[in-house]
């Protein structure tokens, strides 16, 4: 039997793994064939920053977060940061086409979106006309940038750029995250997630951080995991499941995971990090 888990949100939780355990690998991210591991305390820091750069580009209070990416460490720490601040992330399919990131976007209230690289920046900026309260993209991988047309120019930046500006405002505004995680609590909103829509249109689950706690005992009592689980992150992060073995166990546990490069060298992944655990769906097996 585990020990009871904190009375904490993920956020919360992030904070104390930060420092208790600060030297700890949270995260390996592969780029370029490089597995380069990130640190709790790193994991806290840069979330801090994502934080405050998503307020310094007009996030409001209790505001939402879209999320339009495969999996990687700047999906994370959007989530992560998003909640230090009190705001809420919705994740979109990465395969979806416009009209469908339109209608998530749009039906979310997303203030501020997360787009990977510039095909699904380009999805947003086609979809603009029906999504008034999104202030700014924010897009990870900076190639094909110089290409976004003259007109949104000043609407999008670089995730690097937006982390670097929440940087510069921790002096400054760091307290207010202090603020904001000394009065959350297990019943605040924390993800919205999105059904398939295969019975209508798609339809925004909202859970709480006491939903997103509550199935942590069984997960880990089931697949017997503890501090040392390292796992393997390929699965849409906009889907429950994954979410579960990403973001809710490891930040109860502070156990690792492990971003590749795409859903496509799962295999050699698997190989390079012979994790302890794998969710597999049917087409992967």
């Amino acid at each position: 039997m585990h020990p009871a888990l904190p009375e904490q949100t993920l956020p919360q939780m992030l904070r104390e793994q930060a420092r208790t355990r600060p030297d700890a690998i949270a995260i390996r991210q592969k780029d370029y064939g490089i597995w380069r591991p990130v640190r709790w305390a790193d994991y806290h820091r840069r979330a801090r920053h994502v934080g405050l750069g998503l307020r310094a580009l007009g996030l409001a209070d209790g505001g939402h977060v879209g999320v339009i990416s495969e999996n990687r460490i700047e999906w994370v720490l959007a989530q992560m940061g998003a909640g230090l601040v009190g705001a809420v992330t919705v994740g979109v399919y990465p395969t979806s086409p416009t009209p469908e990131v339109a209608y998530v976007l749009a039906h979310a209230d997303i203030e501020v979106v997360i787009c990977e690289d510039q095909e699904q920046t380009d999805k947003v900026l086609a979809a603009l006309p029906e999504l008034p309260r999104l202030k700014r993209i924010v897009v990870c991988e900076k190639k094909g940038l110089r290409n976004t047309p003259e007109e949104h120019r000043e609407r999008v930046i670089a995730f690097d750029e937006m982390e670097a500006l929440g940087a510069a405002q921790e002096s400054a505004q760091g307290a207010f995250i202090d603020v904001v995680l000394e009065r959350q609590t297990l019943g605040d909103l924390a993800l919205m997630i999105y059904t398939s829509g295969s019975t209508g249109k798609p339809k925004g689950a909202m859970l709480s951080y006491a939903n997103l706690r509550g199935v942590v005992p069984g997960i880990v009592e089931r697949l017997g995991l503890d501090a040392h689980t390292t796992h393997l992150s390929y699965l849409p992060l906009c889907h429950v499941a994954e979410q579960m073995l990403t973001t809710f166990v490891p930040l109860y546990l502070g156990s690792t995971v492990n971003f590749g490069e795409s859903i496509r060298t799962v295999q050699e992944d698997l190989r390079e990090v012979a994790p302890t655990m794998f969710l597999g769906v049917p087409r992967i097996w």
